[in-house]
């Protein structure tokens, strides 16, 4: 399995921004960089906690990019940057900007414009 560089983490960190208190977005109470699991409204973390859950958090982003690997062979470019839209648009969002592997990766490249 292909793993994203650190480049790609400083990159969602970069884009996600950072909340070490608890805050209400579209889906429910999130930390960190968008972590959801188990959030309470008067939870509190450090910064090494929210880069530990972020790490985390991205593994099933990876693991869903990399099902796609064996058709399009990824560069370590198009990883980080699908996992990068994955973890902000969903995985669901990532089959369809796919259409389940059926897109070449000229046509990933077109629709992926527009999700912005």
């Amino acid at each position: 399995m292909k793993m994203i560089s650190i480049d790609c983490v400083n990159m969602i960190q970069k884009l996600e921004g950072c909340s070490l208190t608890a805050y209400w977005d579209v889906n429910g109470y999130s930390i960190g960089y968008g972590h959801h699991s188990n959030v309470n409204k008067d939870d509190k973390i450090t910064k090494e906690q929210a880069l530990t859950l972020l790490v985390f958090d991205l593994f099933n982003f990876v693991v869903a990019v990399n099902n796609y690997d064996t058709k399009y062979h990824w560069t370590q470019n198009e990883l980080d940057a699908l996992v990068s839209f994955a973890y902000n648009c969903g995985v669901g969002n990532l089959k369809n900007l796919t259409k389940n592997g059926t897109r070449t990766k000229e046509q990933i490249a077109e629709k992926i414009l527009e999700y912005n």
